[in-house]
């Protein structure tokens, strides 16, 4: 074999699987309903909440207090900047929020937010892209649709969508 078939097979064996794994976990994973904005680096403050954070306790203005939380609270607060959902749905963490001068512990359960219909979405674009790089890898036979193959699998993982 040559080294162009041993990197397109490295390359759809790996892609199909990252996507298998982001196909299973899915339901499994949710994003915070709140948005927060940057009042120091260890204490962001919420400045939007869905209802249901409303319901959970949370309030606007609360600062979480990022030091005083364990890493599975932490994490998704940390990335909640970014389009991905890094907390497990049906899990109850604890936020430690300070208002009014006070440290307050809060339980949390993240929702997951997106619909089967939206989900479903996403899933098509991502066979379109897998589909699209599995064919320029294998069939292309220039240095551009080489590139182009890469491009689309390597969009394709990184792409975080819902996940």
């Amino acid at each position: 074999m040559n080294k162009r078939t041993i990197a397109a097979v490295a390359l759809s064996v790996s892609a199909t699987a990252i996507l298998a794994i982001q196909i299973v976990s899915w339901p499994a994973s949710a994003p915070f309903g709140f948005s927060l904005s940057a009042a120091s680096r260890c204490s962001p403050s919420i400045i939007s909440l869905s209802d249901s954070d409303q319901t959970q306790g949370l309030r606007l203005g609360d600062q979480l207090q990022l030091l005083s939380m364990n890493f599975k609270a932490r994490l998704p607060a940390v990335y909640g900047y970014l389009p991905i959902q890094t907390a497990r749905a049906g899990e109850t963490i604890t936020m430690v929020v300070k208002r009014t001068g006070k440290q307050l512990q809060i339980p949390y359960l993240p929702r997951h937010a997106d619909s089967l219909l939206t989900f479903l979405a996403q899933l098509g674009f991502k066979f379109f892209l897998l589909a699209l790089g599995l064919l320029l890898l294998w069939r292309g036979g220039d240095r551009a649709s080489l590139m182009l193959g890469i491009w689309c699998l390597g969009i394709l993982v990184c792409l975080p969508d819902a996940w």
